[in-house]
């Protein structure tokens, strides 16, 4: 061991000048990768800058597809869902059918204000009215924790509701009481309504100030009236009934020139009326939901409808990042809406982002599964599964979406699209022979489709024409795909 230690010191001694040469590139090293390390590192923050991350870092899922993800978790997570059914009338008189539903409709309407308990929408609850099984169908398909009904009668000038607010799991009524007050008065009597249903279910804010915006009361009673006018013939869903919601909601604005709700309902009835080919004139009336959608957010920046009406118009102009931008805001404001989630899915198909807008409609689907928008929620689907190439799902969705008339021509189009993308062409001729389309009608459907990659459009007219190329008209095919 000592000779070991001897060899050692030796060599160390007649090495020193080897040693202190190593030392010095290494200290000339250690500097060189501490100045490469500076530089790289300022490098990395310059890229970082410019293209939002530093380089070896995971990007980061900043957009608002994760904001969506997000509020979609907190959606099925929670378990304290509201819904709340059409009001029943004590009597046959057809003239309180448009105060009972439109009661119920604006306490979903201003218990969503609320933020504290979440509420299905109109238009999914209302399909339960006639359901055998209220609380079991109400619970099982919707997760909902608690169902609000109630009855709507006259008397003596004044109006008389009676709510009752059910447990869905013990089926056991937890609350019911009545209210009366002047017909010129409603709106504050369904504020009342909506604030005493919160306060029972959190009996925290029973003494406490409800902490939540509200939407500004109408100065004027009959604005309110033609609000809920507007809503009842809007649920009828036809030309004519739409033109008439238009003149109850213009109505309402010129009784109110600052409600702003009334603006946002303006906004969309115009909006449905250009989309859904009942227009006169398609620009004008593009541009007057613009206008209504735009005047509500600034009387009323919490009104989800205002910037849903944004993100619809945003996709038929293909103004892809304002309309998903208005959308997200949309679905921040009212998580269930199933409408909101539609928009944002169907930035994502247009778009080309197949999977993304399968997620989104799965998501309306669980959220709204009576939505009497099943049809456009179906077409939604085939488009996407057709160009996410799994066919016979678009089949399906194509067939289910023919069920409801409203969506019997774009589903009879899909159909025949994904036969012939099938080489069933035999089926599909068959099937035109049955279903013969009316002049025009494909024509206008593929005008309603707004893909950034107007390729989209020429890939589903060849399919088409491989089965019967007078179908469709002999315009431009670039013209039908920007139509809109």
């Amino acid at each position: 061991m000592n000779d070991l230690l001897s060899v050692s010191q030796a060599w160390f001694l007649n090495n020193e000048g080897l040693l202190s040469s190593m030392a010095a590139m290494l200290a000339v090293v250690s500097g060189l990768i501490f100045w490469f390390s500076r530089i790289f590192g300022r490098f990395g923050e310059s890229l970082s800058n410019r293209f939002g991350k530093k380089i070896g870092e995971k990007k980061s899922d900043k957009t608002p597809q994760s904001l969506v993800t997000k509020a979609s978790n907190k959606v099925a997570k929670n378990k304290q869902i509201i819904a709340v059914l059409p009001f029943r009338t004590l009597t046959n008189n057809g003239d309180e059918e448009y105060l009972a539903t439109g009661i119920a409709e604006d306490i979903i309407t201003s218990m969503s204000y609320s933020r504290l308990f979440p509420v299905i929408s109109s238009a999914t609850s209302f399909s339960y009215k006639n359901s055998k099984d209220i609380f079991g169908d109400i619970s099982r398909d919707l997760n909902a924790k608690y169902v609000v009904t109630g009855t709507i009668g006259h008397g003596l000038n004044l109006l008389n509701l009676t709510v009752e607010l059910a447990d869905c799991d013990s089926q056991t009524q937890l609350w019911s009481e009545k209210f009366s007050s002047k017909a010129t008065d409603l709106f504050h009597l369904q504020e009342q309504v909506s604030e005493r249903i919160i306060g029972k279910l959190s009996p925290a804010l029973r003494s406490a100030k409800m902490g939540y915006a509200r939407r500004a009361a109408p100065n004027s009673p009959d604005a309110w009236d033609h609000v809920l006018r507007g809503l009842w013939l809007q649920s009828q869903s036809s030309s004519e009934t739409n033109l008439d919601a238009i003149k109850e909601f213009q109505s309402a604005t010129e009784m109110d020139v600052e409600f702003g709700y009334s603006y946002a309902l303006l906004a969309y009835a115009y909006h449905l009326r250009s989309y859904m080919g009942w227009s006169t004139n398609f620009t004008d009336d593009l541009k007057s939901a613009d206008k209504y959608a735009l005047k509500a957010i600034s009387l009323d920046s919490e009104v989800a409808e205002s910037y849903l009406v944004l993100a619809l118009n945003g996709l038929i102009m293909r103004k892809f990042e304002m309309a998903q931008k208005m959308a997200t805001t949309a679905i921040e404001l009212n998580p269930y809406n199933g409408l909101c989630w539609l928009a944002i899915g169907l930035v994502d198909l247009y778009r080309g982002r197949y999977q993304e807008a399968i997620d989104h409609f799965s998501h309306v689907e669980r959220l709204n599964p009576r939505d009497p928008l099943q049809w456009l929620f179906h077409i939604a689907f085939s488009l996407a599964y057709f160009f996410k190439g799994d066919l016979e799902l678009s089949l399906t969705h194509s067939q289910l979406a023919q069920i409801q008339p409203l969506g019997k021509v774009g589903g009879e189009l899909l159909n025949v699209a994904c036969l012939s993308a099938l080489d069933r062409h035999h089926e599909a001729r068959l099937f035109l022979t049955s279903s013969p389309p009316a002049k025009g009608a494909w024509d206008f459907v593929l005008s309603r489709l707004p893909f950034e990659n107007t390729e989209k459009i020429g890939v589903l007219v060849a399919y088409i024409n491989k089965i019967d190329s007078h179908i469709l008209s002999g315009s431009d095919q670039s013209k039908r795909s920007t139509a809109v």
